[in-house]
């Protein structure tokens, strides 16, 4: 009988201490994730955007702390490149870049334009590599599946929702060259390749940033045939070549249909929303 009673006391006490264990664990998780979100809460009150997005971040799946984190990442990234100069390299997004699948890298951009209520970015390495069109047609800008993409799953799948807010709509001209005619059209766009123009103006005084380096990502898609650099938008003799930017910064122009293989860098542009 003594044993019994021994036997029960000592369940009653292994209960009784996985009991008080569970609850302070409970406890620790309840009230510690809850001061942890008032903590961070008062980081996203005071300004201090780039704590409040980490602090957040740890706590997502926590009230609306994945709302609050995405909140307050735009902010900071705004916030810092708004104070950015021309030339300087900022974050905004996030993109496979290592070639490693686990998860996306932070996405590089550089500040090529700016006034106080946007800016214009251009990715500072080429990060993937594409055809400019995929059959021997006539082909221009506004038919290019390098256009679709950028503006439909590059677009959805890089942005926050509260950084695609912040991604503004921009009329795009698209010029198309033949022989002495000279034909320009216009699209809407949210991502895109920048012009000949374009990239001779806003890139004049960057030429050891203008050839580019691609990423691991996109060296993988294509490592039998390098790629020698990136496509800007404008076309020649209805769609047979197009501008191009070689990897040493040098304008050139590139025929589309060399092969199934013949593929370009890719460095999307956008204009960002910077006011308050």
């Amino acid at each position: 009988m003594k044993t019994i009673n021994r036997i029960l006391t000592i369940v009653l006490v292994i209960v009784l201490i996985v009991g008080i264990l569970g609850g302070g664990a409970f406890f620790i998780r309840k009230f510690g994730r809850s001061g942890k979100y008032d903590k961070a809460m008062q980081y996203y009150e005071s300004g201090d955007y780039e704590s409040a997005a980490s602090s957040f971040e740890e706590l997502k799946g926590y009230k609306d702390s994945d709302h609050m984190y995405s909140i307050s990442l735009s902010k900071y990234e705004i916030g810092i490149i708004r104070k950015a100069s021309l030339g300087d390299s900022v974050i905004f997004g996030s993109f496979e870049q290592d070639n490693n699948s686990d998860k996306t890298e932070p996405l590089e951009w550089y500040v090529i334009a700016k006034d106080d209520k946007r800016a214009l970015l251009i990715s500072r390495y080429i990060i993937d590599c594409q055809q400019y069109y995929r059959s021997d047609v006539d082909a221009d800008w506004s038919q290019s599946p390098i256009r679709n993409w950028l503006n439909d799953e590059f677009f959805e799948s890089s942005f926050l929702d509260t950084e695609k807010e912040r991604i503004l709509s921009s009329i795009v001209a698209h010029k198309e060259t033949e022989k002495r005619n000279k034909y320009e059209y216009e699209v809407t766009d949210k991502v895109f390749l920048l012009s000949v123009e374009e990239a001779k103006e806003y890139l004049l005084f960057y030429v050891g940033n203008r050839g580019g380096q691609p990423t691991a990502y996109c060296i993988s898609k294509n490592e039998d045939k390098p790629i020698s650099g990136w496509w800007l938008r404008d076309t020649y003799f209805r769609g047979k070549s197009a501008d191009y930017v070689s990897l040493e910064g040098t304008f050139t122009k590139r025929p589309l249909f060399n092969s199934s293989n013949d593929l370009g860098g890719i460095r999307p542009s956008i204009w960002i929303n910077i006011q308050d």
